[in-house]
């Protein structure tokens, strides 16, 4: 197994993070959303949407961490305060993502297990995730992870296609 590193993000890693979240998207989302909504994602506005993160990231209302093989980022969590009100759960991850030739590793499962622990030291518990239906693998993770599943769902769109949210939830 090639050794990876698991560190909080830095400001100048924006660049990278955006490219493996850009590339984690093509090929996690390849038969789940349009191609041509996949290949047209602009770098430049997920960059701008992730320096905005950053000022987030600086008032301690959430965080992201970075995993790293040789001194290269290949995934990245970002968590804090829940987006969802409705559910009435203080904390979220609102991502996790590796790049594919990374996945099966490990490296998921100690992001997963870094922005727990984030969550759980600003008493941000429970905390959910939310994830595409369809998306077999991603849901087969966070079982893994012993999430449960709630029966709250959302509507999301994605390049014109309507798609289904389902939420997993932790209570510690």
């Amino acid at each position: 197994m090639t050794p990876f590193v698991i560190r909080a993000t830095r400001f100048e890693d924006a660049e990278e993070i955006t490219r493996v979240h850009i590339q984690s998207w093509q090929e996690s989302y390849r038969g789940l959303m349009p191609q041509a909504y996949l290949d047209g994602i602009s770098f430049e506005e997920r960059l701008s949407w992730r320096l905005k993160g950053w000022e987030r990231i600086q008032r301690g209302e959430s965080g992201c961490f970075v995993a790293t093989v040789h001194d290269r980022i290949v995934g990245f969590t970002a968590f804090g305060l829940s987006r969802s009100p409705e559910l009435s759960i203080p904390g979220e991850i609102g991502a996790i993502y590796v790049l594919n030739v990374h996945q099966g590793s490990g490296i998921g499962g100690e992001l997963f297990r870094a922005a727990r622990n984030w969550l759980d030291a600003k008493r941000l518990l429970p905390f959910h995730v939310w994830v595409l239906k369809d998306n077999v693998k991603a849901r087969s993770f966070y079982q893994h992870v012993k999430g449960r599943e709630i029966p709250q769902t959302k509507s999301v769109n994605f390049g014109g296609v309507p798609q289904i949210e389902v939420s997993y939830v932790w209570e510690s």
